[in-house]
């Protein structure tokens, strides 16, 4: 449908002239473009070995302005451990009026503006939001990856559309439970090793037509289930993978995590 840059060039415009009809068009649009197939950066985190960086982005609206916050973590699969190499923070007038299913467009300036300060580029970045877990397949994390060429993942606290059953258990449980169970299983969706076949933190989320758009996940035990998806480039099992990948030991996988934690940071200053 479109370049990335026409998406973001397309994307400005309409935040310029605050059209509300022309942004859901923009969205439709979009959403025939979403590709939920693993970009090389993706297959290249999840199979090599080599250090990736990843980027955590975040926004919140101190005093009615945008604040967009992003972490970039170097991570390393052998040990599934990070170090933050860089941490950028914008802070700008929203130029789109509040409107649920419409964030996006009231987010990408700000982030336009964020991703013209970092200086190491990410292969893959997770967003404090949602993917195609949306009503019109377009959430932020959507919107970026087709704005910007780079795969996307949306991770949110809260759930915007489509049903699920609750997850019972936590990753963190299952891995506590049987340690010496954690074996490479390629045929269940490869996975990281150490997820059993009977696993049960994790359960699709389906939208009304029966479409899976995203996954309900409890990565700690004693908190509330998070919801990933795709925003576009990535996998539906890629998604869930790279999120329980991620995990080290709280609630959000790390690049949102860390993003946040920035974003509170700056804001109590």
């Amino acid at each position: 449908m479109h370049k990335s840059e026409d998406v973001l060039r397309k994307t400005l415009d309409i935040v310029s002239r605050n059209s509300v009809s022309e942004a859901i068009k923009l969205q439709n649009e979009i959403a025939e473009s979403i590709v939920l197939e693993d970009h090389p950066n993706v297959r290249s985190l999840i199979f090599s070995k080599k250090p990736t960086m990843i980027a955590g982005i975040d926004l919140s609206y101190p005093g009615g302005k945008a604040l967009a916050c992003a972490a970039i973590i170097k991570f390393y699969p052998d040990s599934k451990s990070y170090e933050i190499v860089e941490e950028e923070s914008v802070l700008s007038e929203p130029g789109f009026p509040y409107i649920p299913g419409l964030l996006a467009f009231r987010e990408i300036p700000a982030v336009a503006e964020l991703m013209k300060k970092i200086k190491n580029r990410p292969q893959i970045v997770f967003f404090d939001g949602h993917g195609i877990a949306h009503p019109r397949r377009t959430g932020i994390a959507t919107h970026f990856s087709l704005a910007f060429g780079i795969p996307a993942i949306g991770i949110a606290k809260k759930k915007l559309t489509g049903n699920y059953i609750p997850p019972d258990t936590s990753y963190e449980e299952v891995l506590k439970s049987d340690p010496e169970r954690f074996e490479e299983e390629p045929e269940l969706f490869r996975l990281p090793a150490g997820t059993p076949r009977n696993s049960n933190f994790f359960s699709p989320l389906i939208d009304k037509s029966g479409n899976q758009i995203g996954w309900a996940l409890k990565l700690k035990k004693r908190t509330r289930e998070i919801f990933a998806s795709p925003g576009s480039m990535v996998s539906m099992k890629s998604t869930l993978r790279l999120t329980i990948m991620l995990y080290d030991g709280y609630k959000l996988p790390a690049p949102t995590r860390v993003a946040h934690n920035l974003t509170q940071r700056i804001y109590k200053i």
